[in-house]
């Protein structure tokens, strides 16, 4: 279940190394949903999503909608997610439906998704309006208040929770700050509830959505064309419904070691002698990468990665430990090249966010920083050298502002799938 990677075998204690965590979790069985849709009604959804005109059929499954301009608006991609995913559900799983524009509001309760009711709930869909202003944490905020005590304890007695933004990420009313809704997403994966995010269009901050998926524990989507539905709606349901394990958390004990930043971004504290970090509901295989630098005069020791979660209903644990050697040691090129996937990675999605705000020359600058680290560890995986120079390239576009929109999203979207190995 859990496995320590170093990235060498002995260490000279001159240079920054690596600490790799891998976790495998199986996929449970098919266990009931409670979704949660919050939905953007804000002004802006009702502007150009990218400046074409899907296919009617994506956009209904029945004659509500036919030959009309609006099809281009980003209302109609949101309501086209919307009915997918309520499409995707099946008898045995609930819905609920959050609404938000200047204010907040749930327009459609916690429901058994039998025919009737997602008869009703895409007659919910068809009555959303573009309107106001964007109070996107009022209607994040609302999601406690939508799972109940049942719902959520114990992931439901084995019912999984699935909270979906949709939006054009535009915040501008209320709460705004990327920390609050950090800590608000959190607070909800804490409880059981994983927070998905999907923009739209070509004008949403992919830093902000990505810092509420990220911490509450879910996934993070561009949704470029409405092709590509079907495969965001699949990884969720799947995602959502064969959960192995969940409120997944690491304790990592290293006592004299410098532990920096988990380069995967996954939220982590400090906690005496180390750290801990939230992976939240996860299946299948994920890792952990952190920094860290031991102290002069280090005689050796060892690093002890403690999981703790849940596994329908019940409490699981694993722990794991590795022995720090001193002296000149040999590379593990498998830990040097996904320390130096995630050190891109986690560039690529941070000068996406700079990018996304008007800061060209600060996400240039990132992006060149993270180029500079990998030409130096080159030598120790030759593979980073291919990753250095696209990140170069990348600098030189961003820092002039010479790359689009779309591609800016298209490259949050694939960076932070990388981080999370989904």
């Amino acid at each position: 279940m859990i496995k320590i990677l170093l990235s060498k075998d002995r260490f000279d204690l001159k240079a920054e190394e690596y600490l790799q965590v891998l976790v495998s979790v199986p996929a449970g069985r098919r266990s009931p949903v409670s979704a949660a849709l919050v939905f953007d009604t804000s002004g802006s959804m009702g502007e150009p999503a990218f400046g074409e005109r899907p296919s009617p059929s994506f956009l209904t499954d029945g004659p509500d909608y036919r030959s009309t301009a609006a099809f281009h608006t980003k209302m109609e991609f949101a309501k086209a997610a919307a009915r997918k995913l309520i499409g995707s559900l099946q008898a045995a799983d609930r819905l609920s439906m959050i609404s938000f524009s200047t204010n907040a509001k749930v327009l459609f309760p916690m429901t058994p998704m039998d025919e009737k009711g997602k008869a009703k709930a895409k007659r919910t869909v068809s009555a959303f309006a573009p309107e106001n202003m964007t109070n996107m944490y009022g209607g994040v905020s609302l999601l406690d208040g939508v799972f109940s005590e049942e719902t959520k304890e114990n992931g439901g007695a084995g019912r999984s929770c699935r909270a979906i933004l949709l939006t054009d990420g535009l915040a501008n009313e209320g709460i705004t700050s990327d920390d609050s809704f950090a800590d608000l997403a959190a607070s909800l994966a804490h409880e059981g509830i994983a927070v998905s995010a999907i923009g739209i269009g070509e004008s949403y901050n992919p830093h902000l959505l990505g810092v509420i998926a990220q911490a509450g524990g879910g996934n993070f989507h561009h949704l470029k064309t409405l092709e590509t539905l079907d495969s965001i709606c699949t990884q969720e349901m799947a995602e959502a419904s064969e959960i192995g394990g969940r409120k997944v958390t690491l304790k990592v004990s290293f006592p004299e070691a410098l532990l920096g930043d988990n380069l995967n971004l996954y939220r982590q504290m400090p906690i005496p002698g180390g750290l801990e970090i939230f992976l939240g509901d996860i299946s299948g295989e994920k890792d952990v990468v952190l920094p860290f630098k031991l102290p002069n005069g280090y005689k050796g020791g060892k690093v002890t990665v403690e999981l703790s979660g849940e596994r329908d209903g019940h409490p699981v644990s694993a722990a794991a430990e590795e022995e720090i050697l001193v002296g000149h040691g040999n590379v593990r090129a498998e830990v040097m090249r996904r320390a130096g996937d995630l050190i891109s990675a986690k560039a690529q999605r941070i000068a996406a966010g700079m990018f996304a705000h008007g800061d060209y020359t600060g996400a240039g600058a990132v992006l060149a920083e993270s180029s500079a680290l990998l030409d130096q560890l080159a030598p120790l995986a030759p593979e980073l050298r291919a990753m250095a120079a696209e990140l170069s390239s990348e600098a030189t576009s961003y820092s002039t502002g010479q790359v689009s929109e779309n591609v800016v999203r298209s490259s949050y979207q694939v960076s932070y799938r990388r981080s999370r190995k989904s």
